[in-house]
């Protein structure tokens, strides 16, 4: 990805459980991170709400379990999944990767 590049995916997540659940995600690293994590921007928010401003670097995403929503069972929810590399990306990010699995959580009230 060049500086000022994204990509943009949507995921529709539906609480079949029978119960309410509380969503949340997590960016699992693989690999060791590098300047490229914290150069890149990851967001994740619902479809029906504006993105976050600014969106947060991805080595964020990757400390802690991040809570999302509480969703009641049969409600379903659509994530817009955004990961971006400002254009203050220096020559520095060049031939460096980042690799994240999302780990997606949803716990039982």
């Amino acid at each position: 990805m060049a500086p000022g590049g994204a990509a943009t995916e949507h995921m529709t997540i539906r609480n079949d459980s029978g119960g309410t659940v509380d969503l949340s995600l997590q960016a699992v690293a693989q690999g060791a991170p590098n300047a490229l994590w914290s150069d890149l921007r990851l967001g994740v928010w619902q479809r029906s709400s504006a993105a976050p401003d600014p969106l947060p670097p991805l080595l964020w995403w990757t400390t802690q379990e991040n809570t999302l929503t509480t969703l009641a069972a049969g409600a379903s929810v659509t994530y817009v999944i955004q990961l971006y590399l400002p254009t203050s990306a220096g020559n520095g990010d060049q031939a460096k990767t980042a690799v994240i699995d999302l780990r997606w959580h949803a716990q039982g009230r």
